[in-house]
């Protein structure tokens, strides 16, 4: 720490990593792997030591989204995508060429957005600022899992991320491709489910998403809920799959998965136990009193200061 001028100057003069940095990111670590919840598992989770070998699909897998947009984007010195996460751990990913095919994908749309962004910008003026802004470049969904992808992986254990962003100058929509699943990632989780004796979905978003489409998919194992992470985001998933982390089974995140009933500015000044209790039942409850059923827990006059509960899979729709 310097002084200048009478004030204290705590920010770092140079790019090593302090002790206090690496103190931090190991409970970043502990503190993201606390938020990664289970909404699904037969019994294929945790991975076993032997599972090096991962067939990894989807928007998310190497450009995992770690936190929101605008105020809510984050610089951090490191950020671990699932993909990294996975490799950190000893695991090996056999599907570099879908990957990578994603990745070109990405990044051509990136660039086009970009030229986009300034050609719009050369006529500027508020209103256009202010679509820009909220104008967030959307990641793309992947292309079609092909025959050859399967077979060439390798491997009877897979992976599969969804991811949303939403944030600042960001709303979500209730359309497919965005609260909902668009229908090349139902198609690839269903070829998966089919191909792959061990079949992992991933939902890795900061805000409500659809996913009553996997309902009708056969074959899916285990159903994870990652919301945003921060820069351990791919650690916290590797130690949550491979059982290093305990999963947190009864942990209600900030947003809950809800069906696929739409719904409209309406329901927004709603208290979220009111709506899904009375007007949208959930796909996933959280928070279950396991004597008579009562969600939430707070509605139960059963409730005790250490209540068991459980997570119930009760299907999509009213």
């Amino acid at each position: 720490m310097q002084k200048t001028k009478g004030y204290e100057i705590r920010a770092s003069y140079t790019d090593e990593v302090s002790e206090l940095e690496k103190k931090n990111r190991i409970l970043a670590k502990e503190i993201a792997a606390e938020g990664i919840v289970l909404l699904e598992n037969d019994g294929v989770l945790p991975l076993h030591a032997d599972d090096i070998k991962i067939a990894l699909y989807g928007n998310g897998a190497r450009r995992t989204i770690y936190g929101g947009t605008g105020s809510g984007e984050v610089n951090s010195r490191e950020q671990v995508n699932i993909e990294d996460g996975l490799i950190g751990q000893g695991a090996v990913i056999t599907t570099q060429l879908w990957l990578d095919r994603y990745e070109k994908a990405w990044i051509k749309g990136k660039e086009r957005y970009i030229r986009e962004g300034r050609a719009k910008l050369k006529k500027f003026s508020t209103e256009v600022l202010a679509e820009l802004i909220a104008s967030e470049y959307q990641y793309p969904y992947g292309d079609e899992i092909t025959g050859d992808d399967l077979k060439n992986s390798n491997t009877d254990a897979c992976v599969y991320v969804v991811s949303r962003q939403s944030g600042e100058g960001r709303d979500r929509t209730v359309a497919e491709g965005d609260y909902k699943l668009a229908d090349v990632e139902l198609e690839n989780i269903r070829k998966c489910a089919s191909f792959y004796k061990k079949c992992i979905v991933v939902i890795n978003t900061g805000a409500s998403m659809d996913i009553c489409g996997l309902d009708g998919i056969e074959g899916i194992n285990a159903v994870l809920y990652m919301s945003l992470l921060g820069m351990e985001s791919g650690n916290a998933f590797a130690d949550i799959l491979y059982g290093k982390s305990v999963l947190m089974q009864q942990q209600m995140p900030q947003y809950l998965i809800v069906t696929a009933v739409s719904f409209g500015k309406q329901f927004h000044d709603i208290p979220y136990p009111f709506l899904i209790r009375f007007l949208i039942p959930p796909a996933v409850p959280f928070f279950l009193c396991r004597k008579c059923g009562t969600w939430p827990v707070s509605l139960c006059k059963n409730a005790a200061p250490r209540i068991e509960c459980c997570i119930v899979r009760t299907g999509c729709g009213p």
